[in-house]
């Protein structure tokens, strides 16, 4: 009967200890798998916190190279009042001395600087401030500017008309409403209220260049780029306001013929004569191994580039200088980078005298 009773307790006993033995495993487990949970969350915050630091010490590099162009820009007002491509403002060798002096932990910044005036300012496009008419000297730029793309692009874009876009672009900003449609492709608010999802003509001077994109006619292609070939919105610009006679602004669209981009310089030719946009292009950049050749203070410097002294150009489409910058910058810290731009105006303090840029907006790309 005894050895009976201890081998019914030798069993219990062995179950007990199995029991608790699984338990105590079942307990590790669970203690094993709450630390990797809390150790994963801990390296993601870990992980984390230094991409937000990585991030920020890149938005300050970046902002020091705007920084830095900006005071390439206001050196360069006091010393001339002529703006070119031979300037140190476009020179990218000159800007890489300045961003090398910027001294950093590690990374660097690159800049480039380029005048937005020696774009189409779009806004031109209508008579300001009432907005009720095409400027006559600016519709005729764009339809040759237009027409060039078309050439260009010989289809890659789809089809697409000059004349369409352009009327559009007018029904875009004008102030009038109603059944005033212009030409055949123009368009007013019942017909972008048509489309999914419906929106209103702005009717009204255009603030951002990527309201084109919204503009009937101008593909998303079209307005970015297409085949190799940068699209319309590299070579517009929504600045370019001058001060009027009243309080309204006013988009006078002259563009600095020293600083305009083939496209630009094309457009600003003679019809059937933007052939010799190329020559004017090369002509103003000609340079020996210490210096440019030409001078770019005369406004009719272009007449001697080769083939060119027949040609004239709209003196009231043109000028020889400008105060409107897109600055960007790019800064490098390891793999990662980040690029921040500033369009800039330059601007005098009446007190000092001194040149100064004024931020009109900055965004981190």
């Amino acid at each position: 009967m005894k050895q009976r009773h201890r081998k019914g307790f030798s069993r219990n006993f062995k179950a007990s200890r199995g029991m608790a033995l699984l338990l105590t495993l079942a307990v590790i487990s669970l203690i094993i798998a709450t630390v990797m949970t809390i150790h994963k969350r801990v390296r993601k915050a870990r992980m984390l916190s230094i991409a937000y630091q990585r991030r920020m010490t890149l938005i300050s590099m970046a902002s020091s190279g705007i920084h830095a162009g900006m005071a390439v820009l206001a050196q360069d007002r006091a010393d001339s009042e002529i703006d070119s491509v031979q300037e140190e403002w476009a020179d990218p060798a000159f800007l890489k001395k300045v961003t090398d002096a910027l001294l950093f932990e590690a990374g660097r910044v690159a800049v480039t600087i380029s005048d937005e005036l020696g774009k189409i300012q779009v806004n031109a496009l209508v008579k300001q401030p009432e907005g009720q008419r095409f400027n006559r000297a600016q519709k005729q730029l764009w339809e040759k500017w237009l027409l060039y793309f078309k050439d260009r692009l010989k289809g890659s874009a789809g089809e697409f008309y000059p004349e369409a876009i352009i009327s559009a672009v007018k029904d875009w900003m004008d102030a009038g409403e109603g059944d005033t449609v212009t030409g055949l492709g123009g368009a007013e608010s019942d017909f972008y209220q048509s489309l999914d999802p419906p929106y209103t003509c702005k009717n009204g001077p255009i603030t951002h260049l990527g309201e084109l994109a919204f503009i009937k006619g101008i593909s998303p292609g079209l307005f970015e780029a297409l085949g190799g070939v940068a699209g319309l919105s590299r070579y517009l610009s929504v600045y370019g306001v001058s001060p009027a006679s009243g309080s309204a602004p006013e988009f006078k669209g002259k563009i600095n013929i020293n600083t305009a981009d083939l496209p630009v310089l094309a457009a600003l030719l003679p019809v059937g004569e933007q052939g010799l946009a190329q020559a004017i292009y090369d002509f103003r950049s000609d340079k020996t191994e210490d210096a440019f050749v030409h001078d770019l203070s005369d406004p009719n410097w272009y007449k001697k580039a080769p083939g060119c002294s027949h040609l004239r150009i709209d003196p009231d489409l043109i000028t020889l200088s400008s105060d409107t910058f897109r600055i960007e910058s790019t800064a490098f810290l390891g793999a990662a980078k980040i690029t921040t731009v500033a369009i800039v105006t330059r601007e005098k303090d009446p007190e000092t005298g001194r040149w100064t840029c004024k931020v009109l907006r900055w965004h981190i790309l």
